[in-house]
């Protein structure tokens, strides 16, 4: 078995230790639905639909400044000076015909991604090998594919273009490169950076947030200014 593998079922008995500053806002959503979150007066926040592509985006004039990713068909927004203590609302379309109501609220943190995830969106074959399979089969399954680069059945592979980096106190960077998107279960891949001139030694424990169902790491030493990779399955049905 490979060796990331053979370490990767670090399960919800993990304590709830680790920043969440790397976090992805996942909101539930139906069509015509309202949601709410936070966006960054530090940097740009992205806003992504699960499956679908962002075909235009209405709000107060002058509340942001706002970024297309046509590779991704997502957006990206910063609260302008004025709207960086109150909140406002965004109505999106998507390419599917879709239309949602986002409120968000501007907060002194570091930018992440709003993701919002369609209910009716959900992929039958996703869905399929995903249940047919034991939690815990389903999960290496997630893992192993992603470590392989190979697509699981039904599952969506999303490019961050322009990863937001995040810190891991004085010692690494983290960026999110990949998401694999299924019915029941999401893959994440971050790229993890020594920003030290210092060989350090890391622990998926230091990476868990609720919700978490697996972790790996391609290596725990990493020298300086080096690379390692961070693997997880997370749980959003």
């Amino acid at each position: 078995m490979h060796k990331v593998l053979q370490k990767a079922l670090l399960l919800t008995t993990l304590s709830a230790f680790a920043t969440s500053s790397f976090a992805l806002q996942e909101k539930t959503i139906v069509n015509n639905d309202t949601a709410n979150a936070f966006v960054s007066i530090k940097g740009l926040t992205r806003i992504a639909v699960q499956n679908d592509r962002i075909l235009n985006v209405r709000g107060p004039d002058g509340a942001y400044e706002l970024k297309e990713d046509n590779n991704q068909g997502a957006i990206f927004i910063h609260p302008s000076q004025d709207y960086q203590k109150k909140p406002f609302t965004l109505f999106i379309a998507t390419e599917t015909n879709q239309n949602y109501v986002l409120r968000v609220t501007p907060r002194d943190r570091n930018a992440d991604t709003i993701l919002l995830k369609p209910l009716d969106a959900q992929n039958p074959q996703a869905q399929h090998w995903e249940t047919a399979s034991p939690y815990t089969q389903a999960i290496t399954h997630l893992m192993a594919d992603m470590v392989n680069h190979n697509t699981p059945d039904g599952y969506v592979i999303n490019k961050i273009v322009k990863p937001q980096e995040h810190y891991l106190g004085d010692i690494a960077i983290i960026k999110l490169t990949e998401i694999y998107e299924g019915a029941y279960l999401q893959g994440q891949i971050y790229n993890v950076t020594n920003r030290t001139g210092l060989k350090i030694t890391l622990t998926e424990r230091e990476f868990y947030q609720a919700g978490d169902r697996a972790i790996a790491l391609t290596n725990l030493v990493v020298p300086p200014y080096g690379q390692t990779q961070l693997y997880k399955v997370v749980s959003h049905g």
